[in-house]
């Protein structure tokens, strides 16, 4: 009598006991996506966005209770059309194509089970370096397109001036959510970063600064 009466409490406390949560996991995921890039600060009198595009790597690292840290690095599109204002050191540049090698590291929010639809919040700075730009520079009636580390000089033509210093560094932040879909699990996220660094090798007291948008999709593997 006392195996079936032991046998019977066991299950009694099993079944009464909540079952483990599911346990939010370390990775990594690769994404893509659109950008929409332009410049803002004193010296655009006028800046018209670019769309563009941004591939990167994700690194999804939990603390607890749905938090976690998720750097990640990404090659952007940034820049813009720009009419600048007159007398800025960048006053003749027409257009400049941007691509930064960034990396942002916010801290994240997640609300929601890892197994299921999650949403999540999250913020953090970013520290960037130009990996290449190129644009159009207008001196005198004459049109140049071509690398901006080969931009004529305004004032002496006989020597180049690159107008954009070579790094970046200021915020992120964005929203987005883990979906399973067919299988897999898609991550979508839509943030925005503000660069606090003036782009402006020559700034003359002025400024440019980096905008972004990003509309990313992302897998994990």
């Amino acid at each position: 009598m006392r195996a079936p009466i032991v046998g019977s409490v066991l299950l009694a406390a099993l079944g009464a006991a909540p079952l483990p949560a599911q346990q939010d996991h370390a990775g990594l995921s690769v994404f893509a996506g659109p950008t929409l890039a332009w410049f803002g600060g004193s010296d655009a009198a006028q800046s018209s966005p670019r769309v563009g595009i941004a591939l990167g790597i994700h690194v999804h690292s939990p603390l607890g209770k749905g938090v976690s840290i998720d750097p990640d690095l990404t090659f952007a599109y940034k820049g813009s059309d720009l009419t600048a204002v007159p007398g800025s050191s960048v006053e003749a540049v027409l257009n400049a194509q941007l691509w930064y090698l960034e990396l942002p590291v916010p801290l994240r929010y997640s609300m929601g089970r890892p197994d299921a639809l999650r949403f999540r919040l999250y913020a953090g700075p970013y520290i960037a370096i130009l990996a290449g730009c190129t644009g159009k520079i207008q001196v005198a009636s004459t049109v140049f397109t071509q690398s901006c580390s080969d931009f004529p000089n305004p004032v002496d033509t006989s020597q180049t001036f690159d107008p954009f210093v070579g790094w970046d560094a200021g915020a992120v932040a964005g929203a987005g959510a883990g979906i399973p879909l067919l299988g897999i699990r898609l991550e979508v996220d839509l943030r925005y970063e503000q660069g606090f660094v003036n782009l402006e090798r020559d700034s003359k007291g002025g400024a440019l600064y980096n905008r972004m948008f990003l509309l990313g999709v992302g897998v994990p593997f």
